[in-house]
């Protein structure tokens, strides 16, 4: 779902005890950068689009 700059986007932590977070934050990426941030970086996006492992 499109989060557009200016629009809170929901960040989760899961720390290593298991326990997790939430939180909203304001951002200024577009959602090509949103799919790299989700994706663990540009690359793991590249390669998942291309089916590479």
């Amino acid at each position: 779902m499109p989060r557009p700059p200016g629009k809170p986007l929901q960040i989760r932590l899961d720390h290593a005890d298991g326990k997790s977070e939430t939180f909203d934050v304001l951002h200024t990426y577009n959602e090509q950068q949103i799919d790299w941030v989700r994706a663990g970086s540009a690359l793991n996006k590249i390669r998942t689009e291309l089916g590479v492992k």
